[in-house]
């Protein structure tokens, strides 16, 4: 029984060990290998860039459309007093 509770026990805390690790982008590393390693990646990336420096010194402020982004909020509580009320949400 001893050799079971010190199995289980040794798991959960090599378990919780990694949980606890924080977590971290790794998004531009990605596009820094990519840029250096795909030619028509890079070429691709370079058209994005132009097409959007483009666009932002061809339009000027009063052009520019408002652009609404809808966006829902998910509250998960257990407890009322955990709630988050639509006033702080706005």
């Amino acid at each position: 029984m001893k050799k079971i509770f010190t199995l289980i026990l040794g798991t959960m805390l090599i378990t919780s060990s990694f949980a606890q690790q924080p977590q971290r982008c790794s998004s531009m590393e990605v596009d820094a290998r990519l840029r250096a390693t795909d030619p028509q990646y890079a070429a691709r990336r370079a058209q994005v860039d132009e097409h959007a420096h483009a666009f932002e010194s061809s339009a000027s402020g009063a052009e520019r459309l408002l652009v609404t982004i809808p966006v829902v909020f998910h509250v998960v509580y257990k407890t009322a007093a955990q709630n988050i009320s639509d006033a702080a949400l706005q």
